[in-house]
């Protein structure tokens, strides 16, 4: 079930930023603040140094009285006087740090619960020396706050080299930042604002990972930086959405999912997530707070998530049905236990199904067909094409099973042909994402672009709603992007199989959904599996992990786990899916099943978030054994 946003953090907004006019007079001031204090939205006001004395009174007064809370940035104090807190000047430094200081002392006097403050310029090919100088400010500012209660101090990262041109800047230079600080004061921490992502030239996933464990404080904004003649060009926070800027809200969702994968998002969280927008030359500020609250609504959903670029809504994960196909890949199906599987998946919010005419040769989707009657619209279908196996089909030889020969054949005709098939075989009348099983080639290769208008004729014939593909490199992806849009792009990922990391990331920026599947290693990752389980069928018998050699140190992995698989109430498989969730902004994790015993039990991972350190912590055990 989807639930509001507010159900996973307080939601903030940074009040001079949606209201320009609030520093005209203290009576501007009042009338913004109280806009949004009456606003059940919003639980954190984000304040800086106040424009008016008075203010200073009764801003704290109205904050109280509506049951909110405050932050203060200290940002302004440092733009009004021009000072660089990472100054390689000495004296400059040093009053920069006694600014801040009394912008610490600011923050204690109205109640605020968080002070704010930035990185500012550097000389290029001096880094180093301006994070050594950060680093000394900081430990003093944080030593300073310490000493006067238990405020936090934050650093919000900002762009590099485009308008505020701030030290920090790049996540990696932010990591050695943080790694510097955090061990000695524990009330220090990071700010992240997707708008300044962009600015510094980072994917989401670029810029979040290596500081996801110094994450205490999340922006949301946008940024122009398309035109630098522009008047809204750099750091102007413009609403999202604004033509030619860099953050729509499949972006904001993409970034808030993240946020929730690495734990900073949770249900019933108390972590604040703000608002940074502005309204631009002739846009009505009211109008453009009531933009940011829309554009938030539904960005993060309970287990669910979009199925790339397009408004359905697919569970986060997926049902896969190789396995109900039988054959030499599995030993033989149980029809009944696999149309109950099904329906247990549907019954525990698992909506996304995916199936091919290849497994079984088109029993899993007579399967299905059984399974879906009377339950179609309830979920989300996928299956695929391009493998063909009768003893008249064209095409380039795949492999040899169930006593047929398996050929490729993505020629325009066939996928047509395949489709209607597929069809027939699941008794629907539309498929929802259609896949290339595996890419094209020769003697019979067909090039991208010949397959992608066969794809977008079966969407204007009503025959699919969306296509994708398996089993690709990076380059092809991007051939496919060049002729058309992909959906999702579906490729063997696990704890333990890696190869494809840069293609999730690449899909992550893209925002299209990259699906894992054999996340669990066909079964080994489980945790149910021990040195004397037989190895039954061709598809267990391929995993490398299963062999003698490397089974021995897998159970060593997974029996470690168990101590943090108790502390999250679940399975050590269910750390398992949940860290591949964690993998990807836009990863979905595709677990096979043919009993419902196992997808209720997967379906249980759809409830575990992992805190960032957890996530690193199975992280750093995986990695030996991937040498």
């Amino acid at each position: 079930m989807d639930k509001d946003i507010q159900a996973y953090c307080r939601l903030g907004i940074v009040v001079s930023m949606a209201y320009p006019s609030c520093s005209n007079s203290e009576q501007d001031y009042h009338e913004s603040l109280k806009k949004l204090l009456v606003d059940p939205t919003f639980q954190v006001m984000e304040i800086g140094s106040l424009p008016f004395l008075s203010l200073y009174e009764s801003v704290p007064t109205m904050i109280k009285t509506a049951h909110c809370d405050c932050t203060y940035s200290g940002h302004s104090l440092l733009f009004a006087k021009k000072l660089n807190i990472n100054s390689l000047d000495e004296v400059e430094r040093r009053q920069a740090v006694e600014t801040l200081k009394a912008g610490i002392d600011e923050a204690y006097a109205i109640g605020a619960e968080e002070f704010q403050f930035l990185s500012r310029g550097y000389e290029k090919g001096k880094e180093n020396s301006y994070l050594d100088a950060l680093i000394a400010s900081t430990t003093e500012l944080c030593a300073y706050a310490k000493s006067k209660g238990s405020l936090p101090v934050v650093l919000e990262v900002f762009d590099h080299n485009i308008d505020k041109k701030s030290l920090l800047g790049p996540s990696l230079l932010v990591k050695k930042y943080a790694e510097a600080v955090c061990p000695e004061y524990d009330n220090f921490g990071i700010m992240i604002d997707c708008s300044h992502i962009p600015m510094i030239g980072e994917s989401i996933e670029e810029a979040v990972e290596p500081i996801k464990q110094y994450i205490k404080h999340v922006h949301m904004g946008n940024t122009f930086i398309s035109d630098s003649s522009h008047p809204s060009y750099g750091d102007y926070h413009p609403r999202f959405g604004y033509p030619g800027s860099e953050n729509d809200t499949e972006y904001l969702a993409s970034f808030l999912q993240k946020m929730k994968e690495i734990g900073y998002l949770s249900d019933g969280g108390k972590n604040i997530l703000s608002f940074e927008v502005k309204p631009q030359a002739g846009e009505d500020a009211d109008l453009v707070v009531a933009n940011a609250k829309k554009d938030a609504s539904g960005c993060v959903e309970e287990g669910t998530v979009k199925l790339g670029k397009t408004t359905m809504e697919v569970s986060s994960i997926a049902l896969g049905t190789w396995a109900m196909g039988g054959g030499d890949s599995w030993g033989a199906s149980d029809e009944v236990e696999s149309i109950k599987t099904v329906h247990r998946a549907l019954e525990k919010g698992i909506n996304f199904i995916d199936t091919a005419p290849a497994y079984g040769n088109g029993l899993s989707e007579e399967l299905l067909a059984k399974a879906l009657k009377g339950k179609r619209n309830d979920c989300i279908l996928a299956t695929k094409c391009g493998l063909i196996w009768g003893p008249e089909d064209e095409g380039s030889v795949h492999k040899s099973r169930d006593g047929v020969i398996i050929r490729r054949n993505l020629n325009p005709r066939s996928i047509i042909e395949q489709v209607e098939k597929s069809l027939n075989r699941l008794g629907t009348d539309h498929i929802d994402l259609l896949l290339t099983h595996w890419q094209s080639i020769p003697p019979y290769f067909t090039p991208i672009e010949e397959m992608l208008q066969a794809m977008e004729r079966l969407i204007e014939q009503g025959k699919i709603r969306s296509y994708g593909a398996c089993n690709l490199t990076l380059e092809q992806l991007k051939e496919y992007q060049s002729y058309g849009s992909p959906s999702l792009i579906q490729e063997r990922f696990s704890l333990l199989t890696r190869s494809k990391q840069a293609l999730a990331s690449y899909c992550a920026e893209q925002g299209i959904t990259f699906q894992a599947y054999s996340p669990l290693e066909r079964g080994l990752l489980t945790g149910k599996v021990n040195l004397d389980t037989k190895v039954v069928g061709t598809a267990k018998a391929s995993v490398s992990w299963y062999d003698a050699e490397h089974r021995p140190q897998v159970l060593q992995m997974l029996e470690s786990l168990k101590e943090m698989a108790g502390s999250y109430d679940c399975t050590v498989g269910n750390l398992v899916i949940a860290w591949t969730r964690g993998a990807g902004a836009t990863m979905n994790v595709l677990c096979g099943a043919r009993k419902p015993e196992q997808i209720e039990e997967n379906s249980d991972a759809l409830s575990v978030v992992l805190s960032g350190e957890d996530w690193k912590a199975i992280d750093d055990l995986a990695k030996p054994l991937l040498q």
